[in-house]
């Protein structure tokens, strides 16, 4: 029997996209292994195709030898972002502790011309929620959920979910040579809970993130619906007041219908509307900025 569609390398357990700025690749990564597959797109027709070997597909963990390899390192990629600028890929990656828990990380990724990519070693190459070797960490940084760039390419937010009380997002300002560094003290970072960040309650449990367009702001899927944050020029991040966030059930956010359970997020290339996803009742909430 015929199969209904072409076999492809890293896409078993597919679960998040992303396309080169230039519309060249799809990016795709894995809830069943820590692996990107690199789908080349035919500008007229929109079809995809995919090279052999690591030009079709990469994992994000060191010493992998490749996706079709006899035994690829266990965990999941999560989520996926590309740098406006197409020289950098950035991959949230779930691995598993000695003990048992679950343990995530952001992985970057250096893009070539022609769209393979290239994991990149060293402290520079990514960022862990403890802290430990051989990654550095960050203010607000938990369980990594979400990755969102600013359209300047130079902002990365990482959203971090992890109890109905807690939820952050953390801001990373992204320099010529891809390195991430925080401002210091509160200014790292927003949290639903306070502590090392300043205190946004609308953040709890934050998951996927987006930024609009024009680089005004900022949106948090979290348990109550969405969260709305202000963007500056520099990448800072503020909580408009009285306007932190919309949800169909929680009292202190602006009233909307749709929002419960929510699961996606986008905002229109004309920066006027934001899209909203959720789960109850089912189907897309539409919001004019």
């Amino acid at each position: 029997m015929k199969a209904p569609c072409t076999i492809g390398v890293g896409l078993s357990g597919a679960d998040s996209l992303a396309l080169s700025p230039d519309g060249s690749e799809l990016y795709v990564t894995s809830d069943a292994h820590p692996t990107v597959a690199i789908l080349r797109r035919d500008s007229v027709t929109g079809a995809l195709s995919q090279a052999a070997g690591t030009a079709g597909c990469v994992v994000a963990a060191a010493g992998s030898r490749g996706c079709s390899a006899g035994k690829i390192a266990s965990g999941s990629a999560t989520g996926i972002a590309v740098a406006p600028d197409g020289r950098n890929v950035f991959v949230i990656v779930d691995g598993e502790t000695p003990d048992g828990l679950v343990s995530t990380r952001l992985d970057s990724f250096a893009r070539s011309a022609a769209g393979a990519l290239r994991r990149l070693g060293g402290r520079s190459g990514c960022l862990h929620p403890s802290h430990g070797k051989p990654c550095p960490g960050g203010r607000g940084l938990r369980t990594i959920e979400g990755v969102a760039l600013s359209p300047d390419g130079r902002s990365l937010y990482l959203t971090s979910g992890f109890s109905s009380k807690a939820g952050a997002i953390s801001i990373f300002r992204r320099g010529p040579a891809n390195t991430l560094t925080q401002a210091s003290g509160k200014q790292a970072c927003l949290a639903a809970n306070g502590g090392e960040c300043r205190g946004d309650p609308a953040l709890a449990f934050a998951g996927g993130v987006t930024v609009s367009p024009d680089g005004t702001g900022v949106y948090v899927l979290t348990l109550y619906g969405v969260a709305v944050l202000d963007r500056d020029e520099s990448g800072a991040l503020t909580a408009p007041a009285g306007a932190a966030c919309i949800s169909d059930f929680k009292s202190s956010c602006t009233k909307a219908r749709g929002l419960e359970a929510t699961t996606g997020l986008a905002v229109s290339p004309d920066a006027k509307n934001l899209y909203v996803t959720s789960l109850e009742p089912g189907g897309v909430a539409i919001f004019r900025r």
